[in-house]
């Protein structure tokens, strides 16, 4: 089950969390004899270091087939105490989307580890968000511009066959930067991205969008001729996860849809300040300082393709 770059996340996670004897009484928990000293060969009254200690319990673990187990004991502990002293293991999220990857999730109902029977791009929680916590999120709200327009005009067969078109050309720039479709709305929808660098994503994925519409417009299958345009709006901060995305209110998605509707020019990408302090500065000169919306800076792609 674990690859060596789930490993290497375990060793970081135990060797920044926790002390070399948290680390022993976690292989306690799981073999009654446990005892790094015993597995590294080293003098008992010499302190074992901490990545020494998190490297000898994996590899223990490991041979004795016991993965599943120190993963199950390793979520669980977050946020709890183990020896008096509380845990919390960082980047316990992104080291459970990684799990998810090789076919996993930790089901917090039945308190273990089960196969997954979909598709990790269609989990709105990335296999690792709860229900109810916080998380450091980025959002991007997407809109076709006059949508009510093209039904007019082409009818709603042939405007469904567009939206299903493009949401299949959204997925797949999707996949490049892990985000996850939260809402559908016919003509729009809310995007969100989390884990590392997860502002950087979402704005490389709404540059490739925007970009990539050139293509899809010129797509001699396309079920109308007429030439689409998206706007987008983009926030950050911190939301409160539901597994029902479509409901979850935040101010950070507000923020996203109002910049989109009344901020956004068709073709263009609006961010947030918070957003746009977020990304290096490549990704910045990219983007202008258009003033104050609603009471907060706001930065604006040009209308085109953002080379």
């Amino acid at each position: 089950m674990l690859d060596p770059g789930l490993i290497n996340d375990m060793t970081e996670m135990l060797s920044r969390s926790l002390k070399p004897s948290q680390i022993d009484e976690i292989g306690r928990l799981l073999m009654r004899q446990y005892n790094s000293h015993e597995i590294l060969g080293m003098d008992p009254h010499i302190t074992v270091p901490k990545r020494r200690a998190a490297d000898a319990l994996i590899s223990e673990c490991i041979r004795m087939k016991h993965e599943d187990k120190l993963i199950k004991i390793l979520i669980e502990l977050n946020e709890h105490e183990l020896l008096g002293k509380p845990v919390v293991f960082e980047g316990i999220e992104r080291f459970m989307n990684k799990l998810a990857d090789t076919g996993y999730v930790y089901d917090y109902k039945k308190r273990r580890l089960k196969r997954m029977k979909e598709d990790i791009e269609l989990m709105p929680n990335w296999g690792a968000l709860r229900e109810g916590r916080e998380y450091d999120i980025t959002v991007a709200c997407i809109d076709i511009v006059a949508s009510s327009s093209i039904v007019k005009k082409y009818g709603a067969k042939k405007s469904e066959k567009l939206y299903l078109k493009f949401q299949n050309l959204l997925r797949r720039v999707l996949s490049v930067y892990n985000g996850r479709v939260w809402h559908w709305a016919g003509d729009g929808c809310l995007i969100a991205f989390t884990f590392k660098k997860h502002p950087v994503r979402s704005v490389l994925f709404a540059i490739e969008l925007q970009n990539l519409l050139s293509v899809f417009n010129i797509d001699p299958d396309r079920p109308i001729k007429e030439r689409i345009e998206l706007r987008i709006g983009m926030d950050t901060g911190r939301i409160k996860f539901s597994n029902e995305t479509g409901n979850i209110v935040s101010e950070t998605i507000n923020y996203a849809a109002h910049l989109e509707k009344s901020f956004s020019l068709p073709g263009s990408i609006s961010l947030s300040e918070k957003v746009w302090n977020s990304l290096p500065p490549d990704l910045q000169h990219l983007f202008i300082n258009s003033g104050e919306f609603e009471g907060r800076s706001a930065y604006v792609s040009p209308v085109g393709n953002m080379n």
